[in-house]
């Protein structure tokens, strides 16, 4: 699956096609972070600027130089990081009531597992 995404991006792999780069690992946390981050604008129920300015808080933090070299190294700590990204948004919709209270629990049980796994 790894080679797919690699050719799919237009990279080449020196180690072979079953070899995983490392760049597509970095590109997916990224697509995930930026879920994660708009999950959590869309549970927010107050002011759009307050949503804007945390949004743009925790983007900031994320998208430091240091954090960026962290999501493309080959250890698990940055599926942690991203568990926690997706708790957020998951804790804000277990209070609200109806159907988003399932999605919400369902959600933190997907983040939950992200993030200990």
């Amino acid at each position: 699956m790894g080679d797919q995404w690699t050719r799919l991006l237009g990279l080449k792999s020196a180690y072979g096609d079953a070899a995983l780069d490392h760049r597509v690992m970095s590109a997916v946390a990224c697509v995930l972070i930026c879920i994660a981050i708009g999950l959590l604008f869309a549970a927010l129920r107050t002011r759009r600027l307050f949503r804007y300015l945390l949004c743009g808080a925790i983007l900031t933090v994320v998208a430091d130089a240091s954090f960026i070299d962290f999501a493309a190294s080959p250890l698990s700590e940055i599926s942690a990081t991203i568990g926690l990204l997706f708790l957020l948004p998951a804790v804000l919709l277990l209070f609200h009531g109806g159907r988003a209270r399932w999605a919400g629990l369902a959600l933190a049980l997907g983040a939950g597992l992200f993030l200990t796994t």
